[in-house]
């Protein structure tokens, strides 16, 4: 079909949406009419987990739009790469009538309530942490989200005999000394990376399931899948980006003369076998079939067909084969043709051209949202899709909740009142923590140690002093109705501004009561009723007690955070340049006080670069293992030597910064960054704990915000937090 002829209704779609609907109608010819039929009668109703992914997205579309099958989507919309491009397909595939919701393959209830709800007859479970090279810095994550909650989901479809599940697999399964071409009829070697190991696992419980419920499912071994809407960190979207910034490609080579290739496989015929796989009936457990183009192709091939259609050439980095990678992927596709029909007919040559053409279309989308005023319809989509997940979770959590405080506060009942009678028997005197009266510290605030917030309170001290004396956490509440498990000493309190506000402060012994916020280096001293100072131990100095240099080293155990150590950072470290701010200090990080080469640059320099968790210092003497974001420095001096020297790297790529939750780091310049809240949130004005968050955006009723030790530090738009009774 020409592109002259292609239907009105089309160009009428939004332009990313119309270039997809375009590679759809040139590469994938249209079903017969008993084609089309026979995969409605197995698969009406289809559950697409990862949704929002690459190959996920081309399914869900492919079977609304050419199968009129209705299709649910989920998906968790994690940033192991830019969430925007997620966002964009969930978006794309709203116009296509399919219903994405933002939700996690883990939560096996939601999972439960899916499939009643819409009769899913089938499932193709694509959601995965993907990745190989990422998998050797984030085992765990695969662990979980490749391991667990594929365990959740068998559970969830072992227990509805008629739902089909197809799932993916990877050629990473097959393992570097596997012979090629892959053939499943071969078994599988020990895997060479984390991601395989999880395929593999994933293999191996599909098969159990079957054995023991007798769940019918199919697994597919993709084979580097690459087309429009790909991954970031796949090679032709990776390389085409590099080329177009004049960046280096780091093409890999194996040792002598082995080239390194891939069996790339064009995503229409990778979602033509799983649709062929829908219409086929598994006749015993185990089955897999690979899904590739069976002709692999090296790396540098691909390169210079980007150069091609780009019209730029490539500046090549060549380095050796990570241990992880394979040398060569190839897939035996024998089984695949004869029992599914399956015949991929993209070549590579293709497959670049129709990839570049919605590449540079897209770019241009994104760099033309970011110029506009506003959030895009795609962002409003976006917010709503969060905006469900919230309130669905609010409403489930507060079920579960409710019903874990009140084990729980039965629970420390039991072990208080055991404790109590030992402590009688034994004649064992307790600090006393009465909270009959409040020391007011006016115009004073005690940043953090924040146990709630009840901001329907706000000036109402009696109120407040009574919730305060009824919940035995509570040891002091400021007038704005923020309640404190624990207050700081005087030196870390901070001014308040506003007339009449201020600190209330139980009129006891903070120290013996142990309420204060002295740190294990530091032995509290109490100054009188509601008020300490923390003192640290011998070795040790300032606010967060830190070890004194001795001999220019410092033992590992001394340290708090496993920093990155290394060679790569090390190399990295030592070439690096400090840069020079004058007056100012980023407040955190200290972690070694060098006292006697205070105001010696050269020799705090010296100490930085040796000391592999160092990455800035202050000229007091004050080495530090991360910064805080630039607009949170201090300014301590107007003194043109004194100031805070840091090294010019990338802290967001050492993951030393200090954004908070539901946010990522982006880096703005030497020893500067800042942090900016994932799609649909927005930082936060207001701080708890002394630290910005990320909230939603226009989310008025219901919600309720927890820190990370699980307890509520405000709710919003005047919601109160919801407090246990005792």
């Amino acid at each position: 079909m020409g592109l002259t002829s292609l239907s009105t209704s089309i160009w009428r779609r939004p332009i990313a949406s119309r270039l997809c609907s375009i590679v759809v109608l040139l590469l994938c010819p249209g079903m017969t009419a008993a084609e089309t039929s026979a995969l409605r009668g197995r698969c009406t109703n289809v559950l697409v987990t990862g949704a929002a992914g690459f190959i996920g997205f081309h399914l869900s579309r492919t079977l609304a739009t050419r199968y009129n099958v209705s299709v649910i989507g989920i998906d968790s919309f994690n940033d192991y790469y830019d969430v925007t491009l997620k966002r964009d397909r969930a978006f794309e595939l709203s116009s296509d009538g399919v219903r994405v919701y933002h939700a996690d393959v883990c939560d096996g209830s939601f999972v439960t309530e899916l499939v009643k709800e819409f009769d899913i007859k089938c499932v193709v479970h694509l959601a995965a942490q993907a990745g190989v090279r990422y998998s050797v810095k984030q085992p765990q994550s695969y662990a979980v989200n490749n391991v667990d909650c594929f365990v959740t989901l068998l559970d969830v479809v072992s227990a509805f005999k008629s739902v089909y599940l197809v799932y993916a697999s990877t050629s990473s399964v097959y393992g570097p000394f596997s012979p090629v071409p892959f053939s499943i009829a071969r078994p599988l070697e020990r895997p060479g990376n984390m991601y395989a190991m999880t395929k593999q696992a994933n293999e191996r419980l599909a098969i159990l399931y079957c054995n023991i419920t007798e769940m019918r499912h199919v697994g597919l071994r993709f084979f580097t899948v690459y087309g429009p809407w790909g991954r970031p960190d796949m090679a032709a979207y990776k390389f085409a980006e590099k080329i177009l910034s004049g960046e280096e490609i780091p093409l890999f080579h194996a040792s002598g003369s082995q080239t390194l290739e891939r069996d790339f496989t064009y995503v229409s015929d990778v979602v033509d076998g799983i649709v062929a796989t829908l219409n086929y009936k598994p006749s015993w457990c185990g089955e897999v079939f690979n899904l590739g183009h069976s002709r692999p192709e090296i790396v540098s091939q691909l390169v210079e067909f980007l150069e091609e259609d780009l019209g730029l050439k490539a500046a090549v980095n060549d380095l050796p084969l990570p241990p992880t990678e394979l040398i060569r992927t190839y897939a035996d596709i024998t089984v695949s043709k004869e029992v599914l029909g399956y015949n991929p007919t993209v070549s590579l040559r293709q497959g670049v051209k129709l990839f570049i053409d919605w590449f540079l279309e897209y770019r241009k989308l994104r760099l033309a949202e970011m110029e506009t005023a506003g959030p895009s319809q795609a962002q409003k989509y976006f917010n709503g899709l969060l905006e469900e997940r919230l309130l669905r979770e609010s409403s489930k959590g507060n079920e579960v909740v409710q019903t874990k405080n009140k084990e729980l506060k039965q629970h420390l009942k039991d072990i208080r009142q055991r404790f109590l009678e030992y402590t009688d028997e034994n004649k064992i005197s307790l600090p006393t923590a009465s909270k009959t009266e409040f020391i007011f510290h006016e115009g004073k605030d005690s940043p953090g140690y924040d146990l709630v917030k009840l901001p329907a309170l706000k000036g109402n001290i009696g109120m407040l002093m009574k919730v305060c004396q009824e919940l035995e956490r509570c040891s002091a509440f400021t007038t704005d109705g923020i309640l404190k498990t624990r207050v700081g000493s005087m030196a870390e309190m901070t001014d308040v501004t506003s007339s009449g506000d201020g600190l209330y402060v139980a009129d006891m012994d903070l120290c013996a009561a142990d309420l204060h916020s002295c740190s294990k280096h530091a032995h509290c001293v109490s100054q009188g009723p509601g008020k300490f100072n923390c003192v640290c131990h011998d070795g040790r100095w300032g606010e967060n007690c830190v070890p004194r240099l001795v001999e220019d080293s410092l033992a590992d155990e001394e340290v708090t955070e496993d920093k990155e150590s290394d060679e790569e950072w090390a190399s990295e470290r030592h070439n690096a340049k400090f840069v020079f701010f004058q007056g100012v200090d980023s407040p955190g990080g200290d972690f070694l006080f060098a006292e006697q080469y205070q105001d010696d640059i050269d020799a705090l320099k010296r100490i930085c670069r040796n000391t592999k968790h160092c990455l800035a210092f202050h000229t007091n003497g004050v080495l530090k293992s991360s910064v805080r974001w630039g607009t949170e420095w201090i300014v301590k001096s107007g003194s043109s030597v004194e100031g805070l020297y840091v090294l010019d790297v990338d802290y967001c790529s050492l993951d030393v910064d200090e954004c908070p939750d539901y946010s990522h780091c982006r880096r703005l310049g030497v020893g500067n960054y800042s942090c900016v809240c994932e799609p649909g949130l927005v930082m936060s004005t207001r701080e708890s704990a002394g630290r910005k968050s990320c909230l939603p955006v226009e989310i008025s009723t219901g919600f309720s915000f927890f820190n990370k030790q699980g307890i509520c530090i405000q709710g919003v738009d005047g919601e109160e937090c919801h407090i246990p009774e005792e």
